[in-house]
C-alpha cells in the first residue's frame, strides 16, 4: 500500500471520526470526500515534503508541507489522537522549515487544529470561510514566524 493511500485513509477516518463537535454531517461527508476525488490532493503528495508519526509499525498521524512555507496537510487517526503526534508532527515540519530558510510558515487550520497550533505558537491571520463541494465551512490562515525558534 503507497504512502499517499496510507494518508488518504488517516484524512478521511480522522474528519469522519473527530469533527462532529466542530462541523456538521454534511460538513464532514463534503471534506472527507476530498480524499477520493482524482485530483484534489495529489499535488501535496507528489510535490510536498512529508512526514509520518507511527505506533510500532503502524502510521498513524501525517503532515505535509507543500509548498516549501505551508503547513498544507495535519491529519491524526483518532485512536492516536491527543498524544503528541500532531505536535511532534507541527515542530517537524516548522524546524524543516526553517532549515530551507522559510522566515514564516502559514497554514489554513480548520476548526478542529486551530487549538494544536495555538499551542505550538501560531497565530491567527484572519477567520476564512470557503466552500467545499458547495457546503460551506470556516477555518482560520495561521502564521508563525520561524525566525526566533
Amino acid at each position: 500500500m503507497s504512502d499517499s493511500i496510507v494518508a488518504k485513509e488517516i484524512y478521511q477516518e480522522a474528519i469522519r471520526s473527530q469533527c462532529h463537535s466542530f462541523y456538521t454531517d454534511e460538513q464532514i461527508e463534503a471534506w472527507s470526500a476530498i480524499a477520493i476525488l482524482p485530483g484534489i490532493l495529489d499535488r501535496f503528495f507528489s510535490d510536498g515534503i512529508g512526514w509520518v508519526s507511527c505506533v510500532e509499525d503502524q502510521v498513524v498521524a501525517f503532515a505535509i508541507r507543500y509548498p516549501l512555507n505551508h503547513l498544507a496537510l495535519l491529519y491524526c487517526t483518532s485512536h492516536f489522537s491527543r498524544r503528541g503526534h500532531g505536535q511532534a508532527l507541527v515542530e517537524r515540519i516548522e524546524l524543516d522549515a526553517k532549515l530551507d530558510q522559510q522566515e514564516t510558515i502559514f497554514t489554513e487550520a480548520s476548526l478542529l487544529s486551530c487549538s494544536l497550533l495555538l499551542r505550538c505558537g501560531w497565530q491567527i491571520v484572519s477567520p476564512q470561510s470557503i466552500k467545499i463541494g458547495g457546503v460551506l465551512f470556516n477555518r482560520f490562515l495561521m502564521a508563525k514566524s520561524l525566525g526566533d525558534q
